[in-house]
């Protein structure tokens, strides 16, 4: 893979480097970034090849097998950008929704049984439900599954299993490359919130600069502190128990920190009542050491690959 940086201003770059290379471009790692070799003098932004508003199937994490879509006229829309997740309404029509709306939701179950479950959830709770409980949120392929749902609904507003993977690349490549955070508002101790981590995304965040907090978008409505991947380990004590900056390792690598990073509030670590080995970060960025067997949302981070 080899890539040339084209300088004069263009809103058809997709078509363009089309016509003339393969694509716009593409990152699968790090060292691809690292070939891109953009002339000395250049200050502007450039595009690659990333776009928006690929609709993905809670099930698969893919999109739709069939054409089928019921959405409402003038949607998905993305209202106030934070509409990322659909609901079906009292007309079977479907409309993109904040996912941290709390709304009745329909699960399936093997071959198509659908259940219409009346507990208000954010649509990730109604996920992690539904996989509990059953096999999952509703996918609709068809417009017989869709009257079906619609009759289960019983005039509700319901979640379905329907979500916006909020950027894609143009060539439709596999490639889940990414460097972000993300958000995930369901309480965990931090050992299951590392295991939902590592099967869902990459791992728990590793955080080793300010260019990495500043990555994080936390909901607005959030103020709840937060897991992150920074643990205590036992193995490394020196001094004070839980005190010792070498005893602190990242969840990805199991080892202290590359950089010489963190972002501790003050007088933290502290250890109190001998019993926090696990670390949250507070609405103002800051690190507190906690409980790991406290309840609590967490960050996740992508790196090469979603294990998804």
């Amino acid at each position: 893979k080899s890539y040339v940086f084209i300088s004069p201003p263009l809103t058809w770059a997709n078509k363009f480097c089309r016509e003339n290379y393969t694509n716009l471009a593409t990152f699968e790692s790090m060292d691809d970034l690292k070939m891109l070799q953009r002339p000395d003098n250049s200050t502007s932004p450039s595009w690659i090849g990333l776009d928006s508003n690929s609709w993905r199937w809670s099930v698969t994490g893919k999109t739709s097998t069939t054409t089928y879509h019921n959405w409402a006229s003038g949607q998905p829309d993305n209202g106030n950008g934070k509409e990322f997740c659909v609901t079906m309404r009292t007309d079977a029509t479907w409309f993109d929704d904040n996912c941290a709306s709390t709304r009745p939701f329909v699960c399936y179950t093997g071959q198509r049984t659908y259940t219409m479950i009346p507990n208000l959830m954010t649509w990730n709770n109604a996920q992690a439900y539904c996989r509990a409980h059953h096999t999952d949120l509703a996918t609709i392929d068809n417009a017989l599954q869709n009257e079906e749902i619609f009759s289960q609904a019983s005039a509700n507003i319901v979640w379905i299993g329907l979500y916006r993977v909020a950027w894609s690349w143009c060539d439709r490549s596999t490639s889940t490359f990414r460097n972000w955070y993300h958000y995930v508002d369901l309480l965990m101790t931090w050992s299951d919130a590392q295991k939902y981590c590592r099967e869902n995304y990459t791992n728990l965040a590793t955080l080793e600069s300010m260019d990495d907090l500043k990555m994080l978008q936390r909901p607005y409505s959030s103020t709840s502190p937060s897991w992150i991947g920074l643990y205590d380990d036992p193995e490394s004590w020196k001094g004070t128990l839980g005190s010792d900056s070498n005893s602190w390792r990242w969840s990805v690598t199991g080892k202290t920190s590359t950089t010489t990073y963190h972002n501790w509030a003050s007088g933290q670590p502290d250890n109190l009542n001998g019993k926090e080995f696990c670390v949250t970060m507070r609405t103002d960025a800051t690190w507190f050491d906690d409980n790991c067997a406290s309840t609590r949302p967490f960050v996740c981070y992508t790196g090469k690959r979603i294990f998804a």
